[in-house]
């Protein structure tokens, strides 16, 4: 009989220490959780911060390749605009492009 009322006290006081184990645990964690959460907060605000720049960044160089383009097609628009004028000029005088 003494050997079972000892076995249940070394269980009742393994079973205290797990808790007590258990609750320093939890104590220590609750901080490291609430850093965790702070942190995982600063970067995504970060990755949006840069995910904003970034397409902001790719908005302009998009906006400066559309007008290069734009002006291309002008420049191309005017030299066949030329190129028509100068066909009719040379054939008032009568001259063609094989001269």
């Amino acid at each position: 009989m003494i050997g079972l009322k000892f076995l249940l006290h070394k269980k009742c006081f393994s079973s205290l220490w797990v808790q007590a184990a258990n609750w320093e645990l939890y104590k220590k964690q609750r901080p490291a959780d609430a850093v965790l959460y702070e942190n995982v907060k600063k970067a995504d605000t970060q990755k949006a911060a840069t995910d904003t720049t970034s397409y902001t960044h790719q908005q302009v160089e998009k906006a400066k390749l559309l007008a290069k383009i734009k002006k291309a097609k002008g420049i191309q628009a005017l030299a066949q605009a030329e190129d028509e004028y100068l066909v009719m000029l040379m054939k008032q005088f009568g001259a063609t492009m094989e001269e």
